[in-house]
């Protein structure tokens, strides 16, 4: 069960995609997660690695993740395995980590391509 938003800034256009919600990780192999969710090589092989040592995950949910430092957003697969390891990711136009972002304070936030702070959610679905 889950959200798909649709943000635009008023100001740029700038538009972007999110899916957001909880997955049922037991339904897919690692592999399958892998392939299917994750696009980062540093986090691959984080998750490839607590495989091998059989370390079971919490939890898996889509998330909207933004950098600090420049406000780039980005929809990302966060999973917390048994070990306490949390999937990071950082920013690919800067290299600073990047950080949960709660949607309903999209208002506060700063556009990705002009600065301004004119994003709104343009559309808001749920699926499940």
């Amino acid at each position: 069960m889950g959200e798909r938003l649709s943000v635009l800034c008023k100001n740029c256009l700038f538009t972007e995609e999110f899916e957001l919600g909880k997955e049922n990780e037991s339904e897919y192999s690692i592999q399958e997660l892998i392939n299917n969710f994750i696009d980062d090589k540093k986090v691959k092989k984080s998750i490839l690695k607590r495989s091998k040592y059989n370390i079971p995950i919490l939890d898996m949910k889509h998330e909207i993740l933004i950098c600090s430092k420049c406000g780039n957003m980005k929809g990302k697969t966060v999973i917390e395995f048994a070990d306490g390891y949390i999937t990071r990711y950082c920013c690919e136009k800067c290299g600073h980590e990047l950080e949960s972002f709660d949607y309903h304070e999209i208002r506060k936030a700063a556009c990705p391509d002009c600065n301004e702070k004119a994003l709104m959610v343009k559309e808001h679905i749920f699926w499940g």
